[in-house]
C-alpha cells in the first residue's frame, strides 16, 4: 500500500513512522513559514469546530489531561482536531485506533486524566499505558 493507505488496525510499531513523518513535515513547515505551529489536519476535520454533534456534546471522542492545557480552545494532535468543551477536548472523528489516539495525545498534551472512545471510558490500565508516551 501507499503512504497513504496506513491500515487502520496497523499495529502502533508499524504506524509510528508515519507520525514521525508528520511531525517532522509540520515541523519543517514551520521552520519554512515563520508559523508557531502548522497542522497537516484534512479537510473533512475543518467542520469539526462547527458540527452540530460537537457542540452539543455528543462527540465520539474525548480526553481530559491530567493538567491544564496553556489556554488551548483547540488542539490539534496528527491529523485530529479537539475542541475544548467545558475540562475535556472532543473530536467527532479520529483516523487512528483508539489506543494510538489517546498516546498521541498524551505525547502532544501531557498526561491524561481520561480518554474515550465511541462512549467507551479506557480502563486504568489502558490509560497507564497510553500515558507512557506523555511528555
Amino acid at each position: 500500500p501507499g503512504f497513504a493507505e496506513l491500515h487502520p488496525f496497523a499495529p502502533p510499531e508499524q504506524a509510528e513512522g508515519y507520525a514521525e513523518l508528520t511531525r517532522r513535515l509540520a515541523d519543517w513547515l514551520c521552520a519554512v513559514t515563520g508559523f508557531a505551529a502548522a497542522s497537516l489536519i484534512t479537510a473533512g476535520l475543518f467542520g469539526a469546530a462547527t458540527n452540530p454533534a460537537l457542540a452539543a456534546g455528543s462527540a465520539a471522542y474525548r480526553l481530559v489531561p491530567a493538567a491544564a492545557v496553556a489556554s488551548a480552545n483547540t488542539i490539534v494532535v496528527n491529523d485530529v482536531l479537539w475542541k475544548l468543551s467545558g475540562e475535556a477536548y472532543v473530536a467527532t472523528k479520529v483516523t487512528s485506533r483508539p489506543a494510538i489516539a489517546c498516546a498521541q495525545a498524551a505525547r502532544k498534551v501531557g498526561k491524561l486524566a481520561s480518554f474515550s472512545a465511541e462512549g467507551q471510558e479506557f480502563s486504568a490500565e489502558e490509560l497507564a499505558k497510553c500515558n507512557e508516551k506523555a511528555r
